[in-house]
């Protein structure tokens, strides 16, 4: 069983009960495990949730547990959780959690809480003091009420049927809707808890297309790993909605980011919660994610292509995109390999005395011409322009120009990529791009936080774009050049004869990419278009004579065959994730937009 993310059982433990929760005695151990204690705010990204009208407990969700004595159908909630801000781990504050003066009660995983008597609607006031002497103090609110009035044109005995459209009717639905989120009761392995099925504008009436049915967040998945050095395909889930009784849940919801003196990050989660008691009949296959692994042939040898989209509450179909940028595309490459024939390659004919009765080393080296850095621009100037125009045709995406994105303010949060061009090795980026890497990429803050989300922002676009392209040496073959001084052998090491494939240098490529996108409605997570990689079987060979022309390289590198490659496997992730229903799914589904809606 593999959980989504750390941030998922955060988040679980924070009631985000549509997309997150806990789902094993696992979940509670690895909470347990990641966190830490902490009296220093500055770490901390701090999240409250502050939530009206909690649904029943005969609901039995596994976040309940943690409630037994004080959860109340009909009451409200206020939460605060602290996740490391430049990390994924969980804190516990030492010092003292208050809301309005009074304590709030330590939970589990950096989550405090305290239950609301039921029509406590009352702006509250959080007040966190460290044990060092450090103090925030800030005011959440929650949003307007919803009320669920029908499910199906019924007020009581509603019944679900999973293979046809549900309407969900609301009352006092006010001027400004906004959103609302949609959710089941799932299983996970004996666990029990809502799963979301959909973000959906709210109206008087709401429709709910049957696909989403097969669309409910995921808590586990399994598949999409390795065996033999290829990727698999197959993907699976243990979640799937209860049959019977169950309950429909709505939830309204209004993020704010708070400034607040003293902490880092501060984001409140208005929430308000409306259920109804439904029985569920008929039986649908939940869809685990899309993955497509694969070879495509070419004149110039196979090509390995992996790719895959997660379940579609964070995996994204290509078609809600319209402007991507690149944000870092780098290659690295091994130049040289040297390996000890006598030590490991015996069976070679190695020989380990030389004719005066002298231990004697043989190498067998491989070496790819060091080559000018601006050949390598050059390849990599052809990857990316071939890559554009195929997002461009196929896919309808433009990508912003790479002087944008290097003038974006939260760019220069990113860890610069080391340079390093020699013998041995060429680490080079292209048109002085970063490392996607930084102190809040990847990280556990709240979404308004994140690197990723103020980047699309501030660039305006729909996803972001990272790229690396390995290079290794085949080293299957050994001829008999000679190569003394031509290779950098190990210290100390005495020979007297070396093997060279000096004539045949050639390199393998291997190229990763991933697509990710804006968090749908508030949650932490980011959505994903694709992710996967693309390898060439095998190197071609050249003579070195033959790299004094740039355009060579390409016909190593085969940029145009992984481009190719690439093409290939979104066309058939694309095709898959529309047979599965993504794009019904994401119709009707708002989510963040660069524009911050």
């Amino acid at each position: 069983m593999r959980f989504k993310s750390l941030g998922l059982l955060v988040a679980g433990m924070s009631l985000a009960v549509l997309s997150n929760g806990c789902v094993s005695m696992l979940a509670k151990m690895a909470l347990s495990m990641a966190t830490s204690k902490t009296n220093d705010l500055s770490l901390c990204a701090l999240q409250t949730r502050y939530v009206t009208n909690l649904y029943p407990k005969d609901a039995h969700t596994f976040e309940m547990a943690y409630y037994t004595s004080t959860w109340t159908e009909g009451a409200g909630l206020v939460m605060v959780s602290c996740t490391a801000r430049n990390g994924s781990s969980l804190y516990e504050i030492e010092g003292t959690v208050q809301v309005d003066g009074q304590p709030m009660e330590y939970v589990a995983g950096g989550s405090y809480s305290k239950i609301l008597p039921a029509g406590d609607t009352k702006p509250k006031t959080i007040t966190i003091t460290t044990t060092s002497g450090q103090k925030t103090s800030f005011t959440v609110t929650p949003t307007q009420p919803i009320e669920l009035v029908a499910v199906n044109g019924k007020k009581t005995d509603s019944k679900v049927d999973v293979s046809e459209d549900m309407t969900l009717e609301f009352a006092n639905v006010g001027a400004d809707a906004g959103y609302v989120r949609v959710g089941l009761i799932t299983d996970t392995s004996g666990m029990r808890n809502f799963s979301d099925i959909g973000v959906y504008k709210l109206g008087k009436k709401i429709k709910v297309p049957a696909v989403a049915f097969r669309h409910p967040t995921l808590f586990q998945t399994k598949g999409g790993g390795t065996l033999n050095g290829k990727r698999l395909a197959s993907l699976s889930t243990s979640t799937q909605l209860v049959t019977g009784a169950n309950y429909i849940f709505v939830e309204r919801y209004e993020a704010t980011p708070i400034k607040a003196e003293g902490a880092a990050a501060v984001e409140n989660l208005g929430l308000a919660w409306s259920w109804m008691p439904v029985t569920v009949k008929g039986s649908s296959e939940t869809i685990p994610g899309v993955a497509i692994a694969k070879t495509m042939n070419t004149s110039s040898g196979g090509v390995d292509y992996f790719s895959t989209k997660p379940a579609s509450a964070t995996g994204k179909p290509l078609a809600r995109a319209k402007k991507f940028a690149l944000v870092s595309m780098s290659l690295d490459g091994q130049l040289e390999a040297i390996t000890d024939a006598t030590k490991y390659e015996m069976g070679t004919g190695a020989t380990t005395k030389n004719a005066a009765g002298m231990d004697e080393h043989i190498y067998h080296a491989w070496k790819f011409p060091q080559l000018p850095v601006q050949h390598w621009d050059s390849e990599m100037e052809r990857f990316y322009g071939e890559l554009t125009a195929v997002f461009q045709k196929d896919f309808g995406i433009t990508f912003i120009p790479t002087e944008d994105v290097l003038k974006a303010p939260s760019y220069k949060e990113l860890t610069a990529l080391e340079e390093v061009a020699n013998a041995q090795k060429i680490s080079h980026t292209f048109r002085g791009l970063k490392s996607f890497a930084g102190p809040r990429i990847g990280t556990a803050t709240v979404s308004s936080d994140k690197t990723e989300v103020q980047l699309m922002r501030e660039l305006g676009v729909d996803g972001l774009v990272v790229v690396n392209l390995a290079l290794t040496l085949p080293t299957e073959k050994v001829t008999s050049e000679p190569c003394n001084g031509l290779v950098s052998l190990p210290e100390g090491g005495i020979s007297t004869s070396i093997t060279c494939r000096l004539g045949e240098a050639s390199l393998q490529t291997k190229a990763t990419f991933r697509i990710i996108g804006m968090p749908k409605a508030y949650g932490p997570q980011l959505t994903t278009y694709a992710e996967g990689e693309l390898a060439t079987v095998k190197g071609i060979g050249y003579q070195r004579d033959e790299f004094k022309d740039a355009a060579a390289l390409g016909l190593v590198v085969r940029s145009h065959d992984l481009v190719n490659a690439l093409k290939t496997a979104l066309r058939e992730q694309e095709s898959k994730a529309t047979e599965l229903g993504y794009n019904d799914v994401w119709a009707t589904s708002p989510q963040l937009s660069a524009s911050g809606t």
